[in-house]
């Protein structure tokens, strides 16, 4: 049974292939190429562009992972698991991404016309087959292969959430190598926690305690950082971040003074422990257990970070309990404003819903009220998303 559901997947994934290529083929030569003037369109390209990119920088990831000798007949199934799991995600978005655009080049252009009127339903057919496969593979989750998987992930988390413990928490402040470093950057709070991932990414490549200066902090001016998150350090304090030295290639090294780490903005070169940098000792035990080693690299430091004060938790989990989060909800994240100056394109909710919808064809029980949990920086959007029918939607 498993061997007829391998040789059906090989065979679909064969046919996906095949699709993508011809519409690889078609795009680079497209009959009647469209002005760019169509925002509509110019923000899709720029979106297939962006996906290609990530594509190339994952494969690679996969291709580095391939040797996987090392590892237990039980934890080589539940890598290859996951593997299949997004290797199907990857390859589905990928071509209904790309067969839109081929529509928009085509469409009302004869005798391509017809060509148009079939890749709605080739999406549609696409996404059901995708459906019945992920459905399937969701299913091997479940067995053994897939917990001792998860187990080894646990442990190798452990292992470094506690260096980086050790690192944070010296038994002696004063004779300590410190990093200071200011979290006044003028943007939003996912921003400014990136900045705070950065400086703790610098000091475990430095092996210097961060100490974090958040006095008059734009998110909490009266406590700073650990008025909402539990502080980076439990021994040291601001106080112990005195005769400071700027940070460059020959003070990192020195024992007794605390480096001030600038803004990544300001570097006049880049550090070699920036992402997707991972140190050489614990890159090897990453890939045995997982896909992409960088992204669990940064993720463990921002897991450190994002430990909640206990005022901070309850409310979280307060927040939780009245959305009710053990029910079938869809997370949807909207950025607008000023994202969309340089940083991202313009995607309508309908976009987002018909995501959402796809979710829900892996439920066929559920009632027709779709559970939305919508985050946005947008007034009018959250307008809007109130404004539709069959529609349960959760905001704070």
């Amino acid at each position: 049974m498993v061997g007829r559901a391998r040789r059906r997947l090989y065979f679909w994934l064969a046919g996906c292939f095949t699709i993508s290529l011809v519409c690889l083929v078609l795009l680079r030569s497209p009959p009647q190429p469209p002005s760019h003037s169509d925002p509509k369109l110019a923000n899709r390209l720029s979106d297939v562009r962006k996906k290609e990119n990530l594509n190339r920088y994952t494969q690679q990831e996969l291709y580095a992972i391939a040797d996987r000798e090392d590892l237990s007949e039980k934890l080589a199934a539940g890598v290859q698991i996951n593997n299949l799991v997004r290797g199907v995600k990857r390859l589905s978005l990928y071509i209904s991404s790309q067969l839109p655009v081929l529509h928009d080049y085509v469409a009302g252009a004869e005798p391509q016309q017809r060509l148009a009127w079939r890749i709605p339903d080739l999406l549609q057919h696409i996404d059901v087959q995708q459906s019945s496969l992920l459905d399937r593979l969701e299913s091997l989750k479940h067995l053994e292969s897939h917990k001792a998987l998860r187990g080894e992930l646990q442990k190798l988390s452990n292992s470094v959430q506690d260096r980086i413990s050790k690192l944070q928490n010296p038994a002696n402040c004063t004779t300590a190598r410190k990093l200071k470093c200011d979290i006044h950057k003028r943007c939003g709070f996912g921003c400014q926690f990136h900045h705070v991932v950065y400086c703790l990414m610098a000091s475990y490549s430095t092996q210097r305690t961060l100490i974090l200066d958040s006095s008059s902090w734009a998110y909490d001016r009266a406590n700073g950082w650990d008025g909402l998150l539990m502080p980076v350090s439990g021994s040291c304090s601001l106080d112990d971040a005195h005769d400071t030295t700027p940070w460059n290639e020959s003070t990192i090294f020195l024992e007794n003074r605390t480096v001030h780490l600038p803004y990544i903005d300001d570097l006049s070169t880049q550090p070699a422990f920036l992402p997707l940098h991972v140190p050489k000792e614990i890159h090897s035990q990453i890939r045995r257990v997982h896909d992409f080693p960088s992204v669990w690299w940064v993720g463990q430091f921002a897991k450190y970070l994002f430990r909640f004060q206990k005022e901070m938790g309850e409310q979280v989990k307060k927040a939780e309990t009245e959305i009710s989060f053990t029910s079938n909800v869809v997370g949807i994240h909207i950025r607008r404003t000023d994202k969309l100056i340089t940083e991202a394109s313009f995607h309508a909710l309908d976009e987002y819903m018909a995501e959402v919808e796809k979710h829900y064809r892996h439920f066929p029980n559920t009632t027709e009220l779709r559970n939305i949990y919508l985050a946005t920086d947008d007034v009018e959007v959250l307008n809007e998303a109130r404004k539709r029918q069959g529609v349960k939607l959760h905001a704070l």
